[in-house]
């Protein structure tokens, strides 16, 4: 009993706690941060799209000064709809809304990994220190205060929600946990690509350390072979020698062969269930990744990550890894220009120390194949690989992986991988905390050191004169580089067009009445007493149509004069024109995978069935 009402005072612990550090998010108005403008007008625009019709928006009409944007078609859509949602049921405003995520993924991050490191079989102390580790890593703290990095900080809750909905199913095999494992992992594609990018590994791998974790543990023949035996269910499926031997005698060796053959079997449906829950969340995300990979081909984006190579001069020193000062800047080429803190943390450097110190007496005493069959040494030597993989891909040492590795420098940032440390120190946290978890000095130092290190961090720069009227109206930016503008275009447009439609050249006069503008069609009339070309001030991308009376006409978007927008002919008379956004062939697939995935999805909700377990 007691027992539990720790754990329940822990979960107000872990509610209250990150709002204290948050506080000044509570603030009237939007701190300054890097990000924050661009991700409020997404979401701003894609709730008007979504009131138009779009079940899936792909078009920023409003943005990149009212030329349009296919921006929100390779930039994370899930928080969008998510904030979009939320503006629809309650009004609230964009910014209470980007503020109001900002707090709750926090809270939802430190719930989800302290879950996690409760499910790992942890004690309650060693899994509540972990996840004060893991809130204040450094590096989140930079994600919050200072970059205002939205669907990163976001990535921060999904993994350990993924996580921990992977232990649970690899443990009870329940439909439950498939979909929520399948949810998680879709939930992370579309709240941050990148970060689904850098973690996929680590998902795909962690059935390695789930096996050798329950190594040790039987399956438990007599609470759930024997009982399955009377349908014929159970042993049918893990082998027919075990089934035959067990209806023959029921000798204790038997029953090892039985053991053996159903736990590998349960491992092998279990495998089965945990890739294929992996890949139902790919393909319920599969509306937004597929066509952001297949189609980025025609923005900017892979000549703009290839030429300029930005990776190579954002490459970190040693040392900013040890200690940088914090500061509310940018990353700048160059190591001592950047503004911005990169380091691991002076509580996680701590930790790491004595986590191989410890582990090295260990060897040192029992040896390493004793060590490997703690479940505890394993967590840490994976916690060791996330650090050390995170600090490699972080220093210029790595610079040949990353020109090897086109898929890598879509990361742009070597110092994104930071967030591999900040796991792998969380989860060293746990296990050294474990260890000395009956020695009060150290544990209360454990507690303690990441919140002393890093309380000076827990505040913003200062209030934005950002308004919502500017963020979620005005706004005509794009994304900071400019990287999704489509390749027949300019990097940026600079000025508003002169008017929506305008007429590029005729022999006459031409008149355009009753224009109709929404994000994905613009509908419009037009009377023109000789031919005539007519421009729609709208970038060119692959879905755009135009049709002159029903019929569709053919697009020049590379006219000199009118670089990369909407070209077309009319000709003499009086017509009805209708420019539609529509959904490509593969965008139509997309669209397809992940309805029937939703479909699939709602099929294992309602259905009851357990896979087997290993516990």
């Amino acid at each position: 009993m007691s027992k539990l009402i720790g754990e329940r005072l822990i979960y107000v612990l872990l509610f209250i706690f990150p709002l204290l550090v948050t506080r000044q998010w509570f603030l009237p108005g939007l701190p300054q941060t890097h990000d924050a403008e661009t991700h409020i007008s997404r979401a701003a625009v894609f709730s008007k799209s979504i009131l138009e019709g779009n079940i899936f928006p792909r078009w920023a009409g409003p943005l990149n000064w009212r030329y349009g944007t296919p921006s929100i078609m390779f930039l994370y859509p899930g928080l969008s709809y998510f904030s979009a949602l939320i503006h629809l049921v309650t009004k609230l405003q964009f910014i209470t809304i980007f503020k109001l995520l900002i707090v709750l993924g926090y809270i939802g991050s430190g719930f989800a990994w302290f879950r996690w490191m409760r499910t790992l079989r942890f004690a309650l102390f060693p899994a509540l220190v972990s996840t004060l580790f893991y809130l204040l890593a450094p590096y989140r703290l930079v994600n919050i205060f200072v970059r205002g990095a939205l669907g990163e900080h976001i990535g921060f809750f999904f993994f350990p929600l993924i996580m921990l909905m992977a232990t649970q199913l690899w443990r009870t095999g329940k439909t439950f946990y498939a979909s929520g494992l399948a949810l998680s992992v879709a939930g992370l594609m579309l709240s941050h690509n990148l970060s689904a990018l850098m973690y996929l590994p680590l998902i795909v791998i962690y059935p390695i350390v789930l096996i050798g974790i329950h190594r040790k543990k039987p399956f438990h023949f007599t609470s759930f072979a024997l009982g399955k035996l009377v349908d014929g269910n159970l042993l049918a499926r893990c082998h027919p020698l075990a089934a035959l031997g067990v209806a023959s005698d029921g000798s204790k060796l038997t029953r090892k062969f039985v053991n053996f053959a159903c736990s590998s079997s349960a491992k092998l449906v279990n495998l089965k269930i945990y890739f294929g829950s992996i890949l139902l969340g790919l393909s319920l995300s599969a509306f937004f990744w597929l066509p952001a990979i297949l189609e980025s081909k025609y923005t900017l984006a892979s000549w703009m990550f290839t030429a300029q190579q930005s990776y190579a001069t954002n490459f970190l020193a040693f040392r900013q890894l040890i200690w940088s000062p914090w500061g509310y800047g940018w990353s700048e080429p160059g190591i001592d220009r950047d503004g911005m803190s990169f380091q691991i943390g002076i509580a996680q450097i701590l930790v790491l120390l004595v986590g191989i110190l410890v582990g090295v007496v260990s060897i040192f005493r029992f040896g390493f194949r004793k060590n490997w069959q703690e479940n505890n040494f394993q967590l840490a030597i994976a916690g060791f690989v996330c650090v050390l993989v995170g600090v490699f891909i972080t220093l210029p040492i790595s610079i040949s992986l990353w020109k090897a590795i086109p898929l890598l420098q879509k990361f742009q940032f070597p110092w994104r991988f930071l967030s591999l440390i900040v796991i792998g120190s969380s989860l060293i946290s746990a296990v050294v905390s474990d260890k000395f978890k009956y020695s009060k000095v150290i544990s209360l130092t454990l507690l303690i050191s990441p919140i002393m290190f890093t309380i000076v961090y827990w505040r913003i720069a200062g209030s934005s004169n950002l308004t919502e009227r500017f963020l979620a109206v005005d706004y005509v930016g794009t994304s900071d580089t400019g990287e999704t503008t489509s390749v027949w275009a300019i990097r940026f447009q600079e000025k508003f067009p002169k008017a929506p439609i305008e007429v590029v050249s005729s022999e006459g006069s031409v008149e355009i009445k009753n224009l109709n503008k929404l994000m994905q069609k613009h509908e419009f009339g037009i009377f023109a007493t000789a031919p005539s070309r007519i421009v729609d001030n709208t970038l060119y991308f692959p879905g755009w149509k135009v049709y002159v009376d029903g019929v569709e006409a053919p697009i020049e978007q590379q006219d000199r004069n009118w670089r990369g927008l909407i070209t077309f002919p009319v000709s003499a008379g009086q017509h009805s024109v209708k420019i539609v956004f529509e959904e490509t062939r593969l965008r139509k697939f997309a669209d397809a995978l992940s309805m029937i995935s939703l479909g699939i999805l709602l099929a294992l909700f309602i259905r009851k069935e357990n896979y087997g377990h290993n516990d």
